[in-house]
């Protein structure tokens, strides 16, 4: 029987806050995995738990704002955030979710790469960025775009967790475990948190509940909530609006909550 079961939560309620900004970062080899669903709705429950919270659109596609209902008409290109003098929380946008501010993405971060490799330290960068913020907000969440590329590497050495959605198949635990040899590859990256969370299932085929018990006995490196196929998400993304509040006591709801308390 698949279950969620959440784990102790770092923030125990409205007004507080944990004891140091903890940045999370929402990663994937390939995309269609609902990798930024995730990261949009867990963000939503760390800031509904209480923390102060900030998420980082690096997606070219920036489709963290529009889940949110956000329309923003960025004055300059948002790859150069990262460069600027003036600390990040100046570049954020606040959301209709009290606690929950966004740094808006648009297409010229498909050369943030690029750019950052032309910076001294490009691997630092991000870090030092988030840096500058560690006062302002109590979690950060990173949506990276798919893939692995220089820039992609800065932002998961700014993180303390690396998060990766696993769709039921093998060739997303392939991927996952690609991921994991790459950051082990890495000094930096190897001391950093990897896990992943099915993504994506189908509590009513047989085949996907075999699959998350098998994923969930034979490593520990996959977190026990896993996030259900239903429709209740694209509902909520075609409304413009978090899980939590377009469909509030429904199981998608419950499964982002669960994810975002094992998490803390």
């Amino acid at each position: 029987m698949l279950r969620h079961d959440p784990a102790s939560v770092a923030v125990s309620g409205p007004g507080t806050s944990v004891v140091a900004m903890r940045v999370l970062a929402f990663a994937a080899v390939k995309g269609g995995v609902g990798k930024t669903t995730a990261a949009v709705n867990v963000a939503v429950e760390a800031a509904n738990s209480g923390a102060r919270t900030l998420i980082w659109d690096l997606d070219p596609q920036g489709a963290t704002c529009h889940l949110l209902g956000i329309d923003v008409d960025l004055k300059r290109p948002a790859s150069q955030i990262p460069f600027r003098k003036r600390p990040l929380h100046r570049d954020a946008v606040k959301s209709s979710v009290k606690r929950l501010s966004v740094i808006p993405a648009d297409m010229s971060l498909r050369n943030l790469g690029l750019e950052l490799e032309a910076k001294k330290a490009p691997k630092r960068r991000l870090a030092r960025a988030l840096d500058r913020i560690a006062e302002k907000f109590d979690v950060v969440i990173l949506d990276l775009p798919a893939g692995i590329d220089l820039a992609v590497e800065s932002a998961l050495q700014a993180s303390g967790t690396m998060v990766v959605p696993i769709v039921p198949s093998t060739l997303s635990v392939r991927s996952f475990d690609q991921f994991r040899e790459f950051a082990a590859a890495d000094r930096r990256l190897g001391k950093r948190q990897l896990l992943g969370f099915v993504s994506m299932l189908e509590p009513t085929r047989h085949r996907q509940q075999d699959f998350y018990h098998e994923l969930r006995d034979s490593r520990d490196d996959v977190l026990e909530t896993w996030i259900p196929a239903t429709v209740e998400v694209e509902r909520a993304c075609d409304r413009r609006l978090p899980v939590s509040i377009a469909f509030p006591g429904g199981r998608a709801a419950a499964a982002y909550k669960a994810l975002w308390e094992e998490l803390a």
